[in-house]
């Protein structure tokens, strides 16, 4: 948050990167209670100015004088020149404070580090050591889990003696620099009642266990937050988490999805089921691997921060965690060191502690990579990626940020069958595989290799042309994406008036309806994209729901591959919101234009893509059009 203020009144900004709306509210709130307790302060000539509350943009109000920085450590690299520029200007008198927890960037170089590129902090800093947001418990189990601290083997990122003083808030007892040397961190803190607890971190054998135990409490969303990295355990229904905060965060986005979601949240009860892929990696035969590793760990980091009070695991009895040097393993040792604090009979300075040993390989929080693997803002808002031949299993695997065992399925029900990671993947295949995953693979060129031919089968378009050919035809020279594209015009067209949504936002309706038998309905559907009745500059949710709306009304097929299209237990498809909303938690279903059939639309912008390519090709369409329609859904 930013609060800038002029001789009229100060405005109270919000980083758009770690401050959520509802957390604005919240700030507001406070605001109006202050004001109501000490108004009447105002018979002694001390006068209040109300903030205006709003969202970080980028720009600073030039007759703002005085600025309040929350959640610092998010302001990327031009927000940090906007705000050194507005404070040195020359000819003002300004001030500035700012409000940063590094450990969010865990790129700590010292006492001394940059804050904000272009200031300088030093001797104008005052640290805060005592943690007033999370019980000790919580605190320790959230940096244990994300530096590995709790692992038996492997890479462990671990503070020097410092670090772990003045950055972390630790004591320490024991500190040895030597492999199979022993830790011993130590911390009491009397300023949050969850120290004075025992057990505010567990764990449970079953989503139905965990469940059962919060819904006696009567609970409620701003109290829960539940969160799920692996897949839906088959006898749960997970419909009875609509009371709580509920993220599905099994995908390959979810590193965005904590990002956007849940950091910047906090919860009294914060329910982690399954861990995120790649954190239980160990043996790494690349830095790539190991990054992928380090930001698995951060995501689970970032959501036992959220927790307030009591952070529940759900930690399955199956053999495949009984292994040593799997995450649930660290979890267990975690609980059984901070469970009880060492003496739970003081009454004050109540004494936590954690021990853990070296190993042979070491990382030093300075040289901490957590930055995702992937181009991750390109995946996300183009829903793109681009790789070089020759496409194998793994760089497929690699560039959708999944393990190559996940692509099993997709790859052989392609109809393709490989033995190593190492096997040669079909440019075609390649590209519906990621079709699957929601996005659009482009292929280039190694620059030793010979030139191949892009186009396939998959890509000819009756006439015997390509989708890049149509799209030639339709947009015959190059525009900026943010300029409305040039219309082919059908030939016959009729004005359909939009159709409101529950929401009050328009979704529209194609006006050229494609002909019983029509010979190009690939040319239709390119058309209707470029056309200026697609939601082009919206949300993608009603991009989503416009492409559904133009396959329901003009393919013969269409309302059937939307109402049969089925993906684990939710329903996505209905010809009612009841339906939809018995079997799924925070549906927010809404009408797909005028067709009668509603769509849940609570789904991430990668599962959009994705759903919608599957229906598409439930349709008949070419790969290159499907391509172009997943490609057109931005966040």
């Amino acid at each position: 948050m930013l609060w800038p203020c002029n001789s009229e009144a100060p405005i109270l900004f919000a980083s758009s990167y770690g401050m959520a709306v509802k957390q604005l509210a919240v700030l507001e709130d406070y605001w109006n209670r202050f004001i109501r307790e000490y108004s009447t302060l105002e018979s002694m000539g001390l006068r209040f100015q109300k903030p205006v509350f709003r969202k970080w943009d980028g720009s600073i109000d030039p007759d703002c004088n005085v600025l309040l920085i929350d959640e610092a450590h998010d302001l990327d690299a031009t927000g940090q020149k906007t705000v050194a520029e507005w404070l040195n200007l020359s000819g003002t008198k300004r001030y500035l404070a700012i409000a940063c927890d590094r450990h969010q960037k865990l790129r700590l170089v010292g006492t001394d580090a940059p804050l904000i590129e272009g200031l300088n902090f030093s001797n104008q800093t005052r640290k805060l050591r005592r943690n007033y947001r999370n019980p000790f418990p919580v605190y320790a189990a959230g940096l244990g889990l994300m530096f590995r601290w709790f692992s038996k083997d492997g890479a462990k990122a671990i503070p020097n003696r410092t670090q772990l003083e003045q950055e972390f808030g630790f004591e320490v007892e024991n500190y040895s620099d030597v492999s199979g040397g022993r830790i011993t961190l130590t911390n009491w803190n009397d300023s949050h009642p969850g120290n004075y607890w025992s057990f505010t971190v567990s764990t449970f054998p079953s989503c139905e266990d965990a469940y059962a135990q919060l819904a006696n409490a009567s609970l409620s969303k701003n109290d829960v937050l539940w969160i799920r990295f692996g897949e839906e355990e088959e006898t749960f229904d997970y419909e009875k988490l609509q009371r709580f905060t509920y993220h599905n965060c099994y995908t390959a986005e979810s590193f965005n999805l904590v990002d956007k979601y849940v950091k910047g949240q906090e919860f009294p009860v914060v329910v982690i089921e399954g861990i995120p892929p790649g954190s239980d990696l160990n043996i790494f035969d690349s830095d790539e691997r190991e990054r992928a590793m380090w930001t698995a760990r951060r995501e689970l980091y970032l959501c036992c921060s959220r927790c307030t009070c009591f952070l529940y695991f759900v930690v399955p009895t199956s053999g495949e965690v009984q292994g040593a040097g799997t995450v649930y393993n660290e979890i267990k040792e975690m609980i059984r060191q901070v469970s009880r604090p060492t003496d739970p009979d003081a009454v004050t300075m109540r004494t936590w502690k954690l021990e853990f040993e070296r190993t042979q390989v070491n990382r030093r929080v300075d040289e901490f990579v957590y930055d995702s693997i992937h181009q991750a803002p390109l995946v996300e808002e183009l829903g793109t990626i681009e790789l070089e031949r020759p496409i194998t299993v793994q760089k497929l695997a690699r560039g959708l940020q999944l393990e190559p065992s996940k692509l099993v399925e997709d790859l052989f029900g392609l109809d393709f069958t490989f033995k190593t990671s190492r096997d040669l993947v079909p440019d075609a295949v390649a590209r519906e595989v990621c079709l699957r995953q929601g996005c659009v693979l482009t292929i280039r060129d190694s620059p030793v290799a010979r030139p191949v031919v892009q186009s396939s089968e998959a890509d000819l378009l009756p006439g015997g042309e390509t989708a890049a050919q149509i799209l030639g035809r339709l947009v015959p020279s190059p525009v900026s994406a943010a300029s409305t594209m040039p219309t082919a015009q059908p030939s016959e067209t009729a004005s359909t008036p939009s159709t409101e949504d529950t929401a009050g936002v328009a979704v529209p309706t194609p006006r050229s309806k494609e002909p019983v038998g029509a010979p190009d309905p690939n040319l239709a559907l390119m058309t209707f994209l470029f056309s200026p009745e697609f939601p082009r500059f919206q949300a993608a949710v009603d991009q989503y729901l416009a492409i559904l709306a133009f396959v329901a009304e003009f393919r013969p097929r269409g309302r059937n591959c939307i109402l049969e299209f089925q993906r684990g237990r939710r329903c996505y498809f209905a010809t009612s919101i009841a339906e939809i909303e018995r079997r799924a938690a925070s549906p927010n279903a809404r009408p797909i234009g005028k067709t009668g059939i509603y769509a849940l639309t609570t789904t991430d912008t990668v599962t959009k893509r994705s759903i919608v390519s599957e229906i598409l090709r439930c349709c008949g369409y070419g790969l290159g059009p499907r391509e172009k329609a997943t490609q057109s859904i931005i966040s």
